[in-house]
């Protein structure tokens, strides 16, 4: 994980609309990861609410996605609503271009973030 950026040095966060057929959902079981990527990019890990991780461009503060540690061992437990959505994507391995389904399970993610730096979330 890329260290994280002190607030003094954050950027403003800002993500352009997520076109969800070029963006990936990638679950690692072995690592118990989740990733989302609007684009893939190298980035910057930003900590938002002990919740998750923001990936952003550390100039311009442009978010290209987020990553979820502990997404079943901790985090679902937390969101057990969000389980319902997750099953059927559960197996291993990526989303090339996101099905509906796996559109609103990351809208339902994005909705529990109540830090004010996070910016909007629009699918195209």
């Amino acid at each position: 994980m890329a260290p994280e950026l002190k607030r003094a040095e954050l950027p403003t966060l800002h993500m352009p609309e997520v076109h969800s057929s070029k963006a990936t959902m990638d679950y690692d079981p072995e690592t118990d990861m989740l990733y989302f990527r609007r684009i893939s990019a190298p980035a910057v890990s930003v900590a938002i609410g002990g919740e998750l991780w923001l990936r952003a461009n550390p100039d311009s503060g442009e978010v290209y996605g987020f990553e979820i540690e502990a997404f079943e061992g901790d985090f679902l437990k937390r969101h057990h609503d969000l389980w319902t959505s997750w099953k059927p994507l559960k197996e291993p391995g990526s989303f090339r271009g996101l099905p509906p389904d796996a559109v609103e399970m990351v809208r339902r993610i994005w909705g529990l973030l109540k830090d004010p730096r996070v910016p909007a979330l629009r699918f195209t």
